[in-house]
């Protein structure tokens, strides 16, 4: 895979070429978001302000279409959040979730645009790819059997996240620190277990068993396909201290973006935390992909460093004694 570093985009306060972190204020009218940097191609939206559920939006699906990371809901049509734009997005009218009177966190990801056919599983699907930020948006019907689907990348996923569009049923959730990829995690649930609903990948295909979550018959299904690529993006695993100077994780490059997810017995909440949204000294301010609780007014201690992050918390959901976590990480720059 070719890599290259592209420098920080100064609009939007440091973005860059493939992925950003926005806040921004809802106006109850139209609202262009013109500080993205580039034009996502998944946009993940949060309320800080008030309790309201996360919204996902992408560019396979189409700009009406939104799935909730934080409930088992099929997907739903709104028009509050109107287009993807060439160097942002708009949102439009007063709903809660997208665009009212309240402070909001958009994370943006650059796939390839306009999907295309993929025929390399044994299901056809329809890709957006960006090989060189290793991600990829995947698209098909599900035909209730044990099926490969092409994901559009030039090598396996480290991290896939997939949920059936038409039914309401339970987000599914392969990370490469849980093996063997027969086991998996959701968004709803505490802790990772043996589900046989992701079977294999490869550097062209993900293969998926034949359930109603994982590959439903007639059902429209999706899934956001994430391959590591040095000094962009990191996908791994830590051990918990349970003191104030945590493992220092190295990710190779400073983080803009860090989500982490308690997976031993015990679970915990998906913790997504970033460089915008930062309280005193190290603190950032906590959101959770699981539920739809607002920003606390203090947040976690969660020191992003030059070449990784540190957790200097004690909580449960991101450095409890002993426990065992995965994340995701993304870059300032790439």
């Amino acid at each position: 895979m070719n890599k290259r570093l592209i420098k920080s985009n100064d609009e939007g306060g440091g973005g860059n070429a493939s992925f950003n972190t926005v806040l921004y204020t809802g106006t109850g009218t139209t609202n262009p978001r013109t500080d993205i940097g580039f034009q996502p191609d998944l946009v993940w939206i949060k309320n800080r302000t008030n309790t309201n559920s996360n919204v996902l939006q992408d560019s396979v699906r189409g700009a009406n279409q939104y799935l909730i990371s934080n409930t088992t809901n099929a997907e739903a049509t709104r028009t509050d959040f109107q287009s993807f734009d060439s160097n942002g997005f708009t949102v439009t009218g007063n709903n809660d979730s997208w665009n009212g009177s309240h402070n909001y966190v958009a994370w943006c990801w650059k796939a390839g645009g306009a999907a295309v056919t993929n025929t390399d599983g044994t299901i056809t699907s329809q890709v957006s790819a960006n090989t060189e930020a290793g991600f990829s948006i995947v698209s098909w019907t599900g035909n209730g059997n044990a099926s490969s689907i092409g994901h559009g990348l030039s090598s396996a996923p480290d991290m896939i996240i997939l949920k059936n569009r038409t039914d309401v049923d339970s987000w599914e959730i392969h990370h490469k620190s849980i093996t063997p990829i027969t086991h998996s995690i959701t968004f709803t649930t505490s802790a990772a277990r043996l589900s046989n609903y992701f079977t294999a990948k490869d550097l062209t295909t993900f293969s998926v068993g034949g359930y109603n979550r994982s590959n439903g018959l007639n059902d429209a299904m999706i899934a956001y396909c994430f391959a590591e690529v040095a000094g962009f993006s990191k996908f791994g695993s830590y051990d918990g201290t349970g003191t104030a100077s945590g493992n220092v994780v190295v990710t190779g490059f400073e983080p803009a973006f860090v989500m982490v997810k308690r997976t031993d017995a015990s679970g915990g909440s998906w913790l997504m935390v970033d460089n915008k949204r930062v309280a005193a000294g190290n603190e950032k301010h906590e959101l959770f992909a699981n539920t739809s609780t607002a920003e606390s007014g203090t947040g976690y201690d969660v020191a992003f460093l030059e070449n990784g992050f540190q957790m200097q918390t004690t909580t449960s959901n991101a450095n409890a004694s002993g426990a065992s976590y995965i994340y995701m990480a993304f870059a300032n720059q790439f």
